[in-house]
């Protein structure tokens, strides 16, 4: 029996946070803004999809291609040369005057990256301001 007070007694002291002090609501804020998985996650969502701005913008980009050939054809009835060689490269560059779709693609992905960031700036706001709320509240029933 005094086993069982004992487990339950050294249970509830580390349940028990060993530091606690009052929080200003810059502190909490602090926190919240750190370690709220809801804000990270839309953050996170937000930094993706800021790459749909750069996705755009490598369709507007030129199209470079280069291409090699190496051949070498062997002539057994030649006695000084065995075999020729040829060698060919191939570098072409294209870049269409004004391309439309392309052009559109740009423009959508500079208004998925706006609404993503304005997006996760909702989020902070929505946090900070049910953190606020919570912490006033607290405030008026301590008062």
């Amino acid at each position: 029996m005094k086993s069982h007070n004992l487990n339950i007694a050294l249970l509830a002291l580390f349940c028990v946070p060993f530091f606690t002090s009052a929080t200003s609501l810059e502190q909490a804020a602090q926190a919240a803004l750190t370690y709220d998985s809801a804000l990270q996650s839309s953050l996170m969502t937000s930094a993706a999809d800021k790459q749909k701005y750069w996705q755009g913008m490598a369709g507007m980009l030129p199209a470079l291609t280069l291409e090699g050939n190496w051949d070498r054809q062997e002539q057994p009835d030649k006695k000084y040369q065995s075999g020729v060689t040829n060698h060919s490269y191939d570098f072409s560059v294209r870049q269409p005057l004004f391309d439309m779709s392309k052009y559109a693609g740009w423009r959508k992905g500079v208004a998925i990256a706006n609404t993503a960031e304005a997006q996760a700036k909702q989020a902070e706001e929505k946090l900070l301001n049910a953190l606020s709320n919570a912490y006033f509240t607290v405030l008026y029933q301590q008062e």
